[in-house]
Formats: C-alpha cells, sequence, structure tokens
C-alpha cells in the first residue's frame, strides 16, 4: 500500500474512531499492513496523525475549489462550499474532536482550515452582496451562527440543507431569490457535485 492510501485509510479511521485509543498496531491492521510497514513510512503517532489530517483538508481544499469553479454565480458557489465543509465536518466523530485535543499540530491544520474556509464563505456572500443576490454582509454573522459545524451537531444533512436554504432565501434580494428557486430545483445535482 502507498503512503498516501494509508494516510486516506489512517484518516478514515481517525474520524470514526477516535485517535488516542488506537496504536500503530491496531491502525496497520485496520488499514491492511503490517506494522512494519505503517513504521517505515511513519516516525510515530503523531506524524500519522497529522499528516492524514493535512491531507484530508488538502483534498478537501480542491473538491471545493473544483466545486466552486463550477458555479456560475456567488450564490451557487457559497451554497456548493457549504456542503461541502459540512460533508467533510459532519462526519467527523465526537471522538475524534475530543482526541485531537492531544495534537497540538493537528488542531492547528483544523483551526487554520476552519478559518480559510469562513474566510471564503465570507468572501462568496460578499461578493453575492456586490452583485446584488444578497441583501448585506451583516447576514453573513448569522450564517455562521446557524450553520457552521458545531452548532449544526446531530442534525442530518437534509435539516441542514434546508436551514442552509432559508437562511439564505432570507437574506436575498429579488434576484437572489429567482437564484435560490433556480438552485432549489438543482438541488441534488448541487449536494451531489459539491
Amino acid at each position: 500500500m502507498e503512503r498516501n492510501e494509508m494516510l486516506d485509510a489512517a484518516y478514515r479511521i481517525f474520524i470514526r474512531e477516535g485517535i488516542q485509543d488506537l496504536r500503530m498496531r491496531a491502525i496497520a491492521e485496520k488499514i491492511g499492513v503490517m506494522k512494519s510497514e505503517l513504521d517505515a513510512q511513519f516516525a510515530n503517532k503523531q506524524e500519522l496523525v497529522t499528516q492524514s489530517v493535512e491531507r484530508a483538508l488538502s483534498q478537501l481544499n480542491e473538491r471545493m475549489d473544483s466545486a466552486c469553479r463550477k458555479a456560475t454565480t456567488p450564490l451557487e458557489a457559497f451554497v456548493r462550499l457549504a456542503v461541502g465543509i459540512y460533508d467533510t465536518f459532519g462526519k467527523v466523530s465526537d471522538l475524534f474532536i475530543d482526541d485531537a485535543e492531544y495534537y497540538p499540530a493537528v488542531i492547528d491544520v483544523i483551526a487554520y482550515e476552519r478559518h480559510t474556509l469562513q474566510t471564503r464563505l465570507r468572501e462568496l456572500f460578499e461578493e453575492g452582496v456586490r452583485q446584488g443576490y444578497l441583501l448585506g454582509s451583516e447576514y453573513f454573522d448569522l450564517f455562521g451562527d446557524l450553520f457552521w459545524p458545531g452548532t449544526t451537531a446531530g442534525r442530518d444533512r437534509d435539516a441542514v440543507g434546508k436551514t442552509l436554504f432559508l437562511f439564505l432565501r432570507g437574506s436575498s434580494t429579488e434576484k437572489g431569490w429567482q437564484e435560490m428557486q433556480r438552485l432549489q430545483r438543482m438541488k441534488e445535482t448541487l449536494v451531489e457535485g459539491a
């Protein structure tokens, strides 16, 4: 198994089962390699955890860049990015979140990524205001309170999607309302293609 495949497999295990209770031997077994193979690629569990999270977030950025490029309006890009964020962070177990505090590098990477994504969302929202789709930038803070993962914890994907669409409709101009109607009709494509 190649190094990147190990990182991807380890990340999937970490977000599902947490980090602390897993030893390198157990991780190797779960991803289907010998412990010696894992040891040859990673100096220790700290390195494996940090690099697996870094890789996953890098892949998230690539997916989000692609999703935003597909968008024809700032509102569509905003929806695609928000759905992608929820899909990524919504899969993270409470065990992973609790265990991550023992890995300062992981906390730093996640905090940086969260800031980066919030900045991207704000820029898209502000572009929507400039292009006449949204009423005003002050609505963005309300969006953060309603939507950002943590506030959506325990809510299913459909409920979060409805909250997103209701919020955007409520902060839209007439032009934005029409765009939201278009996006609502293509919701399945947006959600799957994000």
